[in-house]
């Protein structure tokens, strides 16, 4: 089930979920955290998000996508 809430791709979170599938291919789970994307090489940098949002993984479609920030 995808997040309420969660916002469309962007041209910053398509390469983070480029990053994830790649990532989730090779190790079989998803990263800790985004900085595990840049240590295992997967991105260079981890993406700022949009003021007032944060990435989030959703598991169900495995797409990055843009909710509210706590």
């Amino acid at each position: 089930m995808a997040f309420p809430g969660a916002g469309e791709q962007s041209p910053v979170n398509s390469p983070l979920t480029g990053a994830v599938a790649r990532f989730h291919d090779k190790f079989r789970r998803f990263p800790r955290d985004w900085n595990e994307l840049v240590t295992t090489g997967f991105i260079v940098a981890i993406p700022q998000p949009a003021p007032g949002k944060r990435f989030m993984i959703d598991p169900a479609t495995r797409i990055v996508v843009e909710l509210p920030s706590k």
